[in-house]
């Protein structure tokens, strides 16, 4: 009887603490709390308006946002509350005496804790900007929490096209680096601290030294051991910080290249010492995190960067974005740089040199008002711990150079449309085996099937292992397409002209739609894009508002069924 007793009372306090530790917030679709937040503060205030809008979403009612003053029942103080072990953009829920409290380490740390509130205890999932998923209810109730996070990260970007809407950004814990980096300092920024058209002239020894010379230039690097220098880039940030107050983090980061670094006698010492050039980068980081220890420094590991050096360790105030880029960057991109380890005997590296800087004209000639700005660059480098067989690396550059690259049929319905292409996209080595990747396109099926014969025949004699995967239909044009003939008409409505119709040799949706629904009557349109599918893709602004208003025109003539 008294081990009866005794579980009885213990399920009875059990009950009874979480029930006295709730929050509630709306009862029977009214507001009973009222968030805290001080109107000073931009972050709590949008913190705020954050939950006052998706209560309100989930209830119908309005939780009103009030001044800190005296505190009541029922309130969700913001930016109040124990901030024991939180760090930047942390936070901390927590319920006491019939309130909740969140806290913060700074930063973001109370927008993240109001969406990780919404997210994982009121049952709000977000997609997009507009785009939720909850559970409508006239009755809201937080339960007794407890709840403390740090970010896993300093900093997380993204460059999808949401990113322009606030709220995404805050919902997906983003960042854009004019939030982070004094003055918008943010990648590749060695030219924008120093510009090499200011200093390079004057000051030619604060740049990199290569086959011989100095070489100042926008994508020219620094000297990192040039003592001068690093005077001179110290007084520059602090500078950057006295216009920027309230900022404590910088990057101080390569400019874009690759084996564009500096090889004078000490550079190279250090490099040779720490296994590669990112040793003379991250001490010339380090001496500048000494220099300003309450500062944060940002830097890449990217390309001739990306593999870290054995002996020196960055600064806790020193944090590094890693940049992995082989040969190639996506399997459908065209591919805009590449690099490749050579073994060469000693007393012929600067036949190669020669060699690489003839063939460099040849292609430049090739490619002259095309594709401006091509280098080949060689540099000396540790020799890798493993290479490539060489009859193995002979087989592979003999594929290489016979495999199916770039346009291989043009059509013959619509004269200067590609019909069928293939695209060498990626070529990635571990130091014992080599992987390749290659995008075959084609509106007719039958043509991409047999080009992806011929690419498995090549490889298979060669012993390699080929895969075929991915593959979506071709979308053969119809140039008597009803929905064509609608949209041709709404746009002479709106414009007083016929549009120009073409069609483009890429890889739509509409291929594996169709498809699925061999019936359905499809048409691709958009606003104007340049260089897709590559580093340097663009939208020109002013043609998202005339497409916009041409699928408005379009919806509203489109016959009901």
């Amino acid at each position: 009887m008294k081990i009866v007793h005794w579980l009885c009372a213990l399920c009875l306090v059990a009950v009874a603490v979480p029930s006295a530790a709730q929050v509630r917030i709306v009862r029977h679709g009214k507001a009973v709390a009222r968030i805290v937040a001080d109107p000073a503060d931009s972050v709590d205030m949008r913190a705020a308006a954050l939950l006052q809008e998706l209560v309100g979403r989930i209830s119908g009612a309005r939780l009103p946002v009030v001044a800190p003053g005296k505190p009541r029942r029922g309130d969700i103080v913001l930016g109040a509350g124990d901030v024991r072990g939180l760090t930047e953009d942390g936070f901390r829920l927590k319920t006491r005496d019939g309130r909740l409290m969140i806290s913060d380490g700074g930063g973001k740390g109370t927008i993240y804790g109001v969406v990780t509130l919404l997210e994982q205890y009121l049952g709000v999932a977000c997609y997009g900007n507009n785009a939720w998923r909850l559970t409508r209810s006239r009755d809201v109730t937080i339960p007794a929490l407890d709840h403390a996070e740090n970010p896993a990260f300093r900093y997380r970007q993204s460059q999808c096209y949401a990113m322009a809407e606030p709220f995404y950004r805050d919902w997906f814990r983003f960042e854009e680096p004019q939030e982070t980096f004094a003055g918008g300092y943010w990648v590749h920024t060695f030219d924008r601290i120093l510009p090499s058209e200011v200093y390079g002239r004057s000051h030619p020894e604060y740049y990199a030294f290569i086959n011989g010379e100095r070489r100042p230039g926008k994508a020219s690097q620094w000297c990192l051991t040039n003592p001068e220098l690093f005077e001179v880039v110290c007084t520059k940030i602090d500078s950057i910080f006295r216009a920027n107050p309230g900022m404590h983090t910088i990057s101080v980061s390569q400019n874009d290249g690759n084996f564009t670094n500096c090889t004078c006698p000490a550079c190279r010492a250090l490099d040779e010492r720490e296994g590669g050039p990112s040793g003379s980068l991250i001490h010339f980081l380090n001496r500048l995190a000494d220099r300003f220890p309450d500062k944060e420094f940002s830097t890449l590991a990217y390309l001739y960067t990306m593999h870290p050096p054995k002996h020196v360790k960055p600064r806790p105030n020193v944090n590094i974005m890693l940049c992995d880029i082989d040969g190639g960057g996506l399997r459908n991109a065209i591919p805009r740089e590449a690099e490749a380890v050579v073994l060469v005997e000693a007393a012929r590296y600067d036949e190669l040199v020669a060699a690489l800087k003839a063939y460099e004209q040849v292609v430049r000639a090739e490619f002259a008002g095309i594709e401006e700005g091509i280098t080949i660059e060689a540099a000396r480098c540790e020799r890798p711990a493993q290479m490539l067989p060489a009859e193995l690396a002979v087989k592979l550059t003999k594929c290489v150079v016979a495999c199916p690259d770039g346009v291989q049929r043009m059509s013959t319905a619509m004269p200067g449309l590609v019909q069928t292409s293939s695209n060498l996209a990626r070529v990635v080595s571990d130091g014992s085996s080599v992987k390749l990747q290659s995008l075959l396109r084609s509106s007719v099926n039958s043509e991409k099937e047999a080009l992806g014969e011929a690419f498995e025949a090549l490889f298979t004699l060669a012993g390699a292992e080929v895969e075929l995967s991915g593959s979506y239909n071709g979308w053969n044009p119809n140039m008597e397409s009803p929905i064509l003939k609608a949209m041709t008409a709404s746009y002479e409505q709106l414009y007083g002209k016929r549009p120009a119709v073409t069609a483009i040799h890429a890889g739509l949706e509409c291929g594996i739609i169709g498809s699925q629904y061999p019936a359905l009557d499809m048409i691709s349109f958009g606003p104007t894009i340049c260089y897709p599918h590559s580093p340097d893709e663009k939208v020109e602004i002013a043609s998202v508002e005339k497409f916009y208003d041409f699928l408005v025109q379009t919806l509203r003539n489109i016959p009901e069924r």
